[in-house]
């Protein structure tokens, strides 16, 4: 007979495959490198993102996002097979020099994104970054605010993709459905990709 700790263990790994195992709800960007699920840990809320931008890369005409940190209300994000880190933790690269913040104000948490892929220069091992992200922030009983994430300042910019909770049936009727769980792709040369799992 196992002792007891182990299928707690077991039924903690399972619970926490199922979660995992979901459909996506989108994809920004592409699974490339390791994969990770994450959610803010100590029912904190996701408020928010940090991006850093790769400004040398040779396939693209700008720069793009290489790293993402989630925001979380409670300062800790859980990270699978990690557990809890302070919500300083990177997915992608480290250490960029241009980084750009997104954060929500209230509890109302993060409704979605919009994004757009970065522009191409030379295809051969050009993959589908993202050069831009727009954070869509809940307001009660009001359209979400639009906080834009790009390398430089521009007038006008154009995101062809977007996604958010209210789109999805099983959240429409709610409010204010926000972001609470995703898979995170990345390696160690750039972030690749976010999927949104589940809203609340």
């Amino acid at each position: 007979m196992l002792p007891l700790f182990l299928v707690l263990l077991g039924l903690a790994g399972h619970a926490r495959s199922e979660s995992v195992q979901k459909d996506p709800l989108a994809m920004i960007g592409f699974h490339e490198g390791t994969r990770r699920f994450a959610e803010c840990a100590g029912g904190g809320t996701l408020v928010g993102v940090e991006v850093g931008f790769v400004e040398d890369a040779w396939s693209f005409g700008e720069p793009f996002i290489g790293s993402v940190r989630l925001l979380c209300s409670s300062k800790k994000v859980s990270v699978e097979y990690l557990g809890d880190q302070d919500d300083t933790y990177v997915f992608g690269r480290l250490n960029l020099k241009t980084v750009r913040k997104a954060e929500c104000e209230g509890s109302g948490g993060v409704a979605g994104f919009k994004w757009r892929a970065a522009a191409i220069k030379n295809p051969d091992g050009a993959e589908m970054r993202q050069a831009g992200l727009v954070v869509l922030c809940n307001r009660a009983g009001n359209a979400p605010v639009e906080v834009a994430l790009e390398h430089a300042p521009a007038t006008s910019r154009t995101y062809p993709k977007s996604f958010t909770c209210k789109q999805a049936t099983q959240y429409a009727g709610l409010d204010s459905p926000k972001l609470t769980k995703m898979l995170m792709w990345f390696n160690r040369k750039s972030f690749a990709a976010l999927e949104p799992l589940e809203c609340a």
